[in-house]
Parts: structure tokens; C-alpha cells; sequence
């Protein structure tokens, strides 16, 4: 299984990220940028960064960011799927779980971050970590909204930071009852 980890955000390289290093001052969404500053235009109006922002990361002003994060839980779009997994784990064919064989089952508000579920120390279950219950095999979503983390539930104590595509599988409908 592809595994990966979970980064600190950075703002450059977003959209909304701009480093002004023309010599002429020039109007952009009603303010005036000037040479040699760093602006960020994520929302109604472009801010500038202060001396004491970092230099590379998110800084805790970010228009972008959500807090509290969004929890997201994905479960098989339908028993079909489910039986494909079981009979891949019976004839030990490894397989990364894809955004087509699932759907969204659960949103809510989290109370932890990724990094904080990454670095989780199995010192209870997963289900009294989260305050939803959680079972094997599911993909667990948490959006701080720059971005999104997802992680394979293993078991009750196991998970695992992994590439997923949320946007594909929020178009997916569960077909069969969640049990």
C-alpha cells in the first residue's frame, strides 16, 4: 500500500500566493502592491504579510484555513466492492484502496488535526478518538482547508496516511445499508 506523510502547509505555490517584485506599485482587487512583498489574496482582500509571518508556512491569519477541520468518513459505495476486497485479502493480492470503489458516510467537525492523527499513539480506540464510530477499512478525511489527509483505517488501532481522491468519491453514493 502507497503511504505518505502528512506535511506542514506552506503557501508558496498556491494561487493565492503572490511575491510583488515589479519596481512599479500596481492595483490588484483595490490595494496597491508594492515591490518586494509577499501578499496572499485567499480572501475578500488581498493582505499583506507582516515581518513577524513566516517566512514559508501558513501563517495562523490564513483566510483559507478551517477551524475546526472537516471530518470526512468514506465506507464501499455498495457489498460488491466489499466482496472484490475480500476475495483480494483471501488470494493476498495487495491493492491501494481506490476513490471509485467508495462513498462518503460521514461528515462532521473534528477535534484533531492530521498531524495529530498521524503521530497517534494507539492509546485508545479509534472510534473514542474521533467520537464517530470507525471500522476497518474505511477512509478517514480530515480538510483544514488547504489540505486535505486521508487515512486508512487498518483496524481500531491502525492507520495509515494515504493519496486518495475525496472529490471523486463525494460524487459516489452508498447503494447498500452501513452496518
Amino acid at each position: 500500500m502507497i503511504k505518505k506523510k502528512v506535511c506542514k502547509p506552506r503557501c508558496t505555490g498556491r494561487e493565492c500566493y503572490h511575491n510583488y517584485n515589479g519596481l512599479v506599485p500596481k492595483k490588484i482587487k483595490g490595494i496597491f502592491l508594492k515591490p518586494g512583498c509577499r501578499y496572499c489574496t485567499g480572501g475578500k482582500r488581498p493582505r499583506q504579510f507582516k515581518g513577524r509571518d513566516p517566512k514559508t508556512y501558513v501563517p495562523s491569519w490564513c483566510p483559507l484555513q478551517k477551524s475546526p477541520p472537516i471530518l470526512r468518513i468514506y465506507h464501499y459505495k455498495n457489498s460488491q466492492t466489499a466482496l472484490l476486497r475480500l476475495l483480494f485479502d483471501r488470494d493476498n493480492i495487495e491493492h491501494n484502496p481506490s476513490e471509485y470503489q467508495y462513498a462518503m458516510r460521514y461528515e462532521g467537525v473534528s477535534k484533531l488535526t492530521a498531524r495529530d492523527l498521524e503521530s497517534w499513539e494507539s492509546s485508545g480506540t479509534l472510534e473514542q478518538l474521533l467520537g464517530t464510530p470507525v471500522t476497518a477499512e474505511e477512509i478517514i478525511e480530515i480538510d483544514d482547508g488547504l489540505t486535505p489527509y486521508f487515512f486508512y483505517v487498518q483496524n481500531a488501532y491502525t492507520v495509515w496516511c494515504i493519496p486518495f481522491d475525496g472529490e471523486k468519491a463525494r460524487q459516489n453514493k452508498l447503494e447498500d445499508a452501513h452496518e
